[in-house]
Parts: C-alpha cells; structure tokens; sequence
C-alpha cells in the first residue's frame, strides 16, 4: 500500500463522521492509538478531526473517561482542548484538570474522504447539525 493509500485509510470516517483515531479513542484503545499513529493519523487527524456531532478524539475520550487514551493522545499529539469544547465537556461533568487548553485552530477541509465539511461548532453561530 503506498503512502497516499495508508493515510487515506487512517482517515477516512464512518458514517459518523468518526475517523479510524476517533474510535480508538472511543474505545481507550492506546496500541492502536500507536499503530494509527505510526502509519499516518498525524497530529491534525488528533486535533482537529471532528465527528458528525463535533467531538475530537480527546473530548471523546475524556467523556468517555479512556484515561490512557486521553494521556496518549495530550503526549503523543498534543491535543487540546479550545475553549468551546471545555464548555461541552463540562456539561457532561468531565473533570477537565490538568487538559491542556489551546486556541482552536479550525482546517481547510474536514480531514477524511466523507463528504462534510466541517468547521467548530463556537456557541451561537452553530445553528444547524451537519446532518439535517
């Protein structure tokens, strides 16, 4: 598999919009975390890659409370939170201490072969769900 075709499939999403990353994550995962990483799920995919309801690898990890997931991917990627996604995850009662947060810095297309293009979803100016 040529390197083009290897990173297409690290992140390329499922119907929800949730990238190889994002489930692994999801489901706290950390040596697929490792493998996904060492074949291309490059810092973008971690950071900014968002699924169809607007949660990164990190926030669903930590909702998810995939503690080892989180750690991986604070160290390995760098991720942070922005502001916003704090806010959401407060609602969920996610203890946030000691996550590092960052100013959003939103892609030039969603990050994966799906068809949305997706941009943060920041308080007021998310009116409509990618979906309806």
């Amino acid at each position: 598999m040529s390197d083009v075709d290897r990173r297409s499939v690290v992140e390329w999403p499922d119907q929800n919009g949730r990238t190889p990353l994002i489930m692994a994550a999801m489901l706290g995962d950390v040596p697929l975390l490792d493998v996904l990483w060492q074949h291309g799920a490059g810092a973008a995919n971690a950071t900014a890659a968002r699924d169809a309801e607007g949660f990164t690898a990190l926030m669903h990890a930590l909702r998810l409370e995939n503690v080892d997931a989180a750690n991986w991917l604070v160290a390995q990627s760098k991720s942070t939170l922005s502001t916003h996604d704090a806010k959401v995850l407060e609602v969920y009662g996610v203890d946030l201490t000691g996550v590092p947060n960052a100013t959003f810095q939103p892609v030039d297309e969603y990050l994966g072969g799906g068809g949305l293009a997706w941009t943060h979803p920041s308080g007021e100016r998310f009116m409509d769900s990618p979906l309806t």
